[in-house]
């Protein structure tokens, strides 16, 4: 009995991903995109192509699984049928070393498939970088919703997580899942809060959680000091590195309490904070580290007193450029 011939118009689908398998393929003419749907993006990855003389289908013939994706012509293509039935038939007297080698083999690439599957439902917004555009819109968003906010008993701004995602979303074009990364940022940072947990779903337009904006000024500065950042040509702009931002915040934990001078000047010991940082911050401390912040113009070159190194800094502004840090570095990493 000869095999079916399958004729298929352009874009008609021969199978579909998780369907179950009863045959392989052999393509006459035409080409076959192998697919495999990505809802994340709500839409479907071609993985490969497929043509004249090539099988498609065949993993599901040695171990029964379903399809692992699907199979759609991109033009008017023939296929002949090979039913799983039939060929078992065939093959059923070939020696056994040689189907335990087959499956083997298939078992592997089906790992290999569910792996690529797991990385690809690593969506854009959960993987890459929060861009500086993308971190700067995002906060310019929050930062003006405070002038159009109710303002509660402390005269704080309010306003409902349900316009901040609306005017992302509609203004600049932002996804849920990296506004939800720098809102939660802001919130660590004790810049703003949201009452309850933010809904996880992506398009959740209904979320009615407050924001409330604890640190306006703050937000403020951080809006008017980053646009000028990104402005500033790349050659001359002052980057901090995650290991920079570490030392400034064991700088900025010894600046507390301390009385600065006239020019707003704070002389620390870093013989001492060397000593004691771990212990103090949870975080290791270098007297070395600080050149590099030196070189950078954010604080004075170390110098020696009594046999102990000290360096001194602009308290305010050091505070201010370790927040503004936080939020640019937390925003920066991928996240899962």
């Amino acid at each position: 009995m000869s095999n079916k011939v399958i004729k298929l118009a352009k874009n008609e689908i021969l199978f579909r991903e998780g369907e179950a398998s009863h045959a392989m393929y052999l393509i006459k003419s035409g080409r076959i995109a192998i697919t495999r749907s990505n809802p994340a993006k709500d839409k479907e990855a071609v993985l490969s192509e497929k043509v004249h003389g090539e099988l498609l289908g065949e993993m599901a013939f040695f171990d029964n699984q379903t399809r692992s994706a699907g199979a759609r012509a991109l033009v008017p293509s023939e296929l002949i049928e090979l039913p799983f039935k039939s060929l078992q038939e065939q093959l059923k007297d070939s020696p056994m070393w040689l189907n335990v080698m087959v499956k083997t083999i298939v078992t592997q690439l089906r790992k290999a498939n569910v792996r690529i599957r797991n990385l690809e439902n690593i969506t854009e917004d959960t993987y890459e970088k929060i861009s500086p555009q993308t971190l700067l819109h995002i906060c310019t968003i929050v930062h003006l919703l405070t002038y159009k906010a109710t303002k509660n008993a402390k005269g704080q701004a309010e306003f409902t997580y349900k316009d901040l995602f609306f005017y992302a979303r509609h203004a600049f074009n932002q996804r849920g899942q990296k506004l939800k990364r720098v809102i939660s940022i802001l919130q660590d940072l004790n810049i703003l809060q949201v009452s309850g947990e933010v809904s996880k779903k992506l398009d959740d337009t209904n979320a009615q959680q407050t924001v409330t904006v604890l640190d306006a000024n703050t937000l403020a500065e951080f809006v008017h000091w980053y646009s000028g950042h990104i402005a500033t040509n790349e050659a001359e702009r002052i980057v901090i590195e995650p290991e920079e931002l570490e030392t400034l915040r064991v700088l900025v934990h010894y600046l507390q309490g301390q009385k600065p001078d006239a020019q707003g000047a704070v002389k620390l010991n870093l013989t001492a904070i060397e000593e004691s940082a771990l212990k103090d911050t949870g975080l290791n401390f270098k007297t070395s580290a600080v050149e590099a912040l030196s070189r950078k113009g954010l604080v004075r070159p170390k110098t020696h007193e009594n046999g102990e190194i000290v360096t001194s800094l602009l308290a305010e502004s050091v505070k201010t450029l370790t927040k503004f840090w936080s939020i640019v570095i937390l925003t920066g990493k991928p996240f899962s």
